[in-house]
């Protein structure tokens, strides 16, 4: 093929826009601020020609990720020449052609909070006391090694000086940044940062007045830290065109959630050690937007773990395609779900695709046929900390699993035996049909019986 041959084969005419578009988005998520091969590779593209950065620099600028680490100041100079080509009236020439702050949809702003020496000590005594507790009580799969305890706490030990929150010039920085833009163009806005029960949240009530009128546009909304005053207002403000909601709290305290089971548009709903939400709450709640719902994961909230949230999910969630049950690590948390609850849940929701479920006492062989014969679109079934009265037994009709990828069943680990509570293990009889029937598995373990895989 001759050169001009070359050059129809890159033009326009056969890479149209959509194809290009479509290309460019296989690259995955990038950021301005961090440098990775999918941002080279996306700056690279955009210097080829016109037609190719104005779909290149969209999604290069798509994503700001505010990741604030004290072990890399290479971030704080970052944000700061980020900062001054933005707002530095000598760039102004730039603008003439692109905007580059209007490409922005998406915000995660992670903040550093290092403990000092005393916290430290308080965390060890938790974490040691978390560990006893995960050894006296059936919430793990596999026993706890003890020397883990003598190690963490011997880098807990360790003097080490940090920061405890943003600073105020890094925190000025941000804000500088977000006033840039406008109020309906954020779609999406992640804040992370490690819990600790002791570490105040100083310093961060600008960030979140900052944040607030940017989300008249929103539609996923992801928080893990600590929760306060600050916080609380914040969520009071957040839209009802959210679609996404994952909240994760680390404290014993959260704020009123009342008015998000009010939003008619939710397809995702994560709640992690939310003790404010009620069962009534919820149940409301799925009554509005249970129809729009996709995925629902209840984790460390004892209170709903009931009988009357598995009635909501079947009456209400017809579309619901992930399903999470999570006792998480409270001891002796009370349950109120029962086996003919769980079969519910699988005949009502035909499109059920992954269903995981930790520790959950009621999960036991009627439920397990329940599943085999009819979920037909269960592509995951993960059962961790399985109580005894899980065996397989008479389960031999996995039909309906002719699209399963990935099946796990893990007992749990008595501490004081050193056994399983489940010795025998699964039947042979449903250990058999899982490996004849399922022919589309990928990832596969039935513990403690030891034949287990995984396809790559």
């Amino acid at each position: 093929m001759d050169f001009n041959g070359h050059q129809a084969l890159i033009s326009n005419r056969v890479l149209l826009p959509e194809i290009l578009a479509h290309i460019f988005l296989l690259f995955g998520d990038v950021s301005v601020l961090h440098d990775d091969d999918n941002r080279s590779n996306l700056a690279s593209c955009s210097r080829v020609c016109r037609e190719w950065r104005d779909l290149a620099l969209p999604l290069i600028w798509r994503y700001l990720d505010f990741r604030c680490r004290s072990t890399r100041p290479n971030g704080i100079e970052r944000l700061k020449r980020l900062a001054h080509f933005l707002t530095d009236p000598r760039s102004q020439r730039v603008y003439r052609t692109v905007d580059y702050v209007s490409f922005v949809r998406r915000i995660y702003l992670r903040v550093p909070v290092a403990c000092t020496r005393r916290c430290r000590l308080e965390a060890t005594s938790s974490i040691n006391n978390f560990l006893r507790q995960m050894s006296n009580h059936r919430i793990i799969e596999e026993p706890v090694n003890e020397g883990l305890v003598g190690r963490i706490a011997n880098l807990s030990l360790r003097p080490k000086v940090t920061k405890r929150v943003l600073d105020e010039a890094t925190s000025d920085i941000i804000i500088g940044i977000l006033q840039l833009l406008a109020s309906d163009q954020i779609e999406s806005i992640e804040i992370d940062w490690p819990a600790c029960n002791c570490c105040e949240l100083d310093g961060l009530s600008r960030l979140f007045k900052t944040l607030v009128p940017l989300m008249s546009n929103l539609r996923k909304l992801y928080y893990n830290g600590p929760w306060d005053q600050d916080v609380g207002a914040f969520l009071q403000h957040i839209p009802k065109s959210l679609k996404e909601i994952i909240l994760i709290s680390h404290r014993e305290v959260s704020p009123r959630l009342d008015h998000i089971m009010f939003f008619r548009h939710l397809t995702t709903l994560e709640l992690h050690g939310i003790a404010s939400v009620t069962v009534p709450h919820l149940q409301q709640g799925l009554s509005i937007w249970g129809a729009c719902l996709h995925r629902l994961d209840i984790t460390a909230c004892p209170r709903l773990l009931d009988d009357l949230i598995l009635d909501a999910v079947a009456l209400h969630c017809r579309r619901l395609k992930e399903l999470r049950l999570y006792v998480g690590f409270t001891a002796h948390t009370p349950q109120r779900i029962t086996e003919p609850g769980l079969c519910r849940v699988v005949d009502s929701c035909p499109h059920l695709e992954r269903l995981r479920m930790h520790a959950i006492d009621a999960v036991g062989d009627a439920f397990l046929a329940r599943c085999a014969r009819g979920a037909r679109e269960l592509r995951c079934l993960n059962i961790a900390s399985a109580s005894a009265r899980l065996t397989g037994l008479g389960v031999v009709d996995v039909g309906a699993w002719g699209v399963m990828t990935e099946l796990r069943i893990l007992y749990a680990y008595d501490r004081e035996t050193g056994e399983y509570v489940q010795k025998e293990g699964l039947d042979l009889g449903f250990v058999r049909a899982v490996e004849i029937g399922c022919r589309a598995l990928k990832k596969y373990e039935l513990q403690p019986d030891p034949r287990c895989f995984v396809k790559h």
